[in-house]
């Protein structure tokens, strides 16, 4: 099967629909906003193409099909040019100019589907990627995308609809609405689908801390939400194997005990009684997992492999491991014991990409904060973003400075906020450097924020080097994860520093935005 499809459309299509132009193009600054406006745009029409096959035909039949036709006919325009007017937006390019790349790029990239995949395999190669698919999309578009129907692509099972043959196809102007098709009056609501979204990302961003000694004994934390009686969140588990076989870390998600027992009873079946997982039992999240039943099988599957992890999240499940063979053989294996779950290799590591999304997260969840905010909702929000440091160096990106200045406008008008921001390093080098260059980028962003004006009695700072790693110290993903800035909550009343649920960022606000 061929490569990921987000990287074959930028490889096939991209230099299709744009060419460096030095006349109109200087110093090719639009040339890059047009590819980075297409790197976004891929995966919401690969989302469009899996949950809508027919979207996928209607423009693979029409080769002048423009965007706006692969929605059925009932699609307000309002939503529709909204989403243009996003795109213009967050890459600084008017609609007049976006309009016609989107338009071209919709029937070359079916085109390209189809010359690079079997057309009878395209919809099952789209399934398999659908969680690269779907984290890929673009926070900021989830609400737009949900009223333009598609909402149920970011729920826990995303019910994909059959392929229909290609002589049922209409050839009216517009795509065919389906018999029976949901509106979004029938979707979760558009937050939902965000903090879905985010959920999904966040999982291969962040975990809990993955230490090379055996996971304390279970830590259960039981919240309840607002809107206790949805379950708007998958369960999720992120596990990974130390380099002796043993369980390196493991952080879930689930929305009951029953849950919770049965994780932790397969976990000790498997790595011994000594390992459990930290988990987060909330009933804001599914209390099933598709394929729960074979839980200890597919853990007894990843052991014997070291630094290996998964990300099972409702029915996606994400492997990663320090070789490819390790990954394609773990993808083959259960894929052939759980056939209902989407299995994936993970995606290659794209800083630029990773980097990017992290910071329109952070922007999104910090703007929607209630002022004067919570200090554990600005906690979460800040640690929604990748403040991705060059190397050997505690100069804070320009990007990451605008969303510090949002958190700190929230935090002067909430004084008692107070954050402790922890650095973080991979393994790579002298562990003492790294603990000073964690420091000093620590540091660093302490100073940031009092620059900005929030007061330092309410801001400490430390660094960690390499200790606490989330993620492997093999892969590069996993280097990749570990060199980070964390912010935690600080209690006021007794100076203890507070554990910050990253995974439900921007839920509580969310959810009290929503609640009447």
């Amino acid at each position: 099967m061929a490569i990921n499809p987000i990287d074959l459309l930028r490889e096939q299509v991209t230099p299709q629909v744009i060419q460096p132009d030095p006349l109109t193009d200087a110093s090719h600054h639009q040339f890059n906003s047009k590819s980075a406006l297409l790197d976004q745009f891929y995966p919401i029409l690969l989302g469009v193409f899996a949950y809508h096959p027919d979207a996928f035909n209607f423009a693979l039949q029409h080769p002048n099909a423009l965007f706006s036709d692969i929605f059925p006919q009932q699609i307000a325009n309002a939503s529709f040019n909204q989403l243009l007017e996003e795109f213009s937006r967050h890459h600084n390019l008017p609609v007049d100019t976006i309009t016609p790349l989107l338009d071209r790029a919709v029937p070359l990239s079916a085109q390209a589907l189809q010359d690079d995949i079997a057309p009878a395999n395209v919809f099952d190669y789209l399934q398999t990627y659908l969680p690269i698919i779907v984290s890929s999309i673009p926070a900021w578009s989830i609400a737009v995308l949900g009223s333009l129907g598609l909402a149920g692509l970011f729920k826990p099972e995303a019910d994909i609809p059959a392929v229909a043959p290609v002589s049922e196809i209409e050839t009216a102007h517009h795509m065919p609405v389906e018999t029976g098709a949901k509106t979004f009056r029938d979707q979760l609501p558009w937050w939902l689908g965000l903090a879905a979204l985010l959920l999904l990302a966040l999982l291969l961003l962040r975990a809990c801390q993955r230490e090379e000694v055996p996971p304390p004994v279970t830590t259960t934390t039981t919240t309840t939400p607002v809107n206790a009686s949805n379950s708007a969140y998958p369960a999720s588990i992120n596990l990974t194997v130390g380099s002796s076989n043993n369980l390196l870390a493991c952080n879930a998600s689930v929305g009951d005990a029953g849950l919770n027992s049965m994780l932790n009873t397969a976990i000790g079946n498997v790595f011994g009684s000594q390992y459990s997982c930290n988990t987060l039992v909330n009933p804001a999240y599914s209390s099933t997992l598709p394929a729960q039943d074979k839980m200890q099988t597919i853990l007894n599957l990843v052991k014997p492999y070291p630094n290996a992890s998964l990300t099972w999240t409702g029915n996606q499940l994400v492997i990663n491991a320090p070789d490819t063979a390790t990954i394609n053989q773990l993808v083959d294996q259960i894929k052939g014991i759980a056939p209902e779950l989407g299995v994936a290799a993970i995606s290659p590591l794209d800083i630029d990409q990773s980097v990017n999304s992290s910071i329109e997260a952070a922007r999104s969840a910090l703007n929607s904060l209630p002022n004067p905010a919570q200090a554990e909702d600005v906690a979460r929000a800040l640690n929604l973003q990748i403040i991705n440091f060059a190397s050997d160096s505690a100069v804070i990106p320009a990007p990451n400075k605008a969303i510090l200045d949002i958190a700190a406008n929230l935090m002067k008008q909430a004084p008692d906020i107070a954050l402790m921001v922890e650095g973080y390093t991979d393994s790579t080098g002298d562990a003492v450097y790294n603990k000073r260059l964690s420091e000093q980028r620590a540091r660093a962003v302490l100073d940031y924020l009092v620059s900005q004006g929030v007061a330092a009695s309410k801001l400490s700072a430390t660094g960690y080097g390499p200790e606490n790693p989330v993620a492997d110290n093999v892969t590069e993903q996993g280097k990749f994860h570990n060199r980070r800035i964390e912010f935690r909550v600080i209690d006021t009343q007794t100076g203890n520093v507070e554990q910050v649920d990253e995974s439900t960022a921007v839920t509580s606000t969310a959810e009290q935005a929503s609640i009447p």
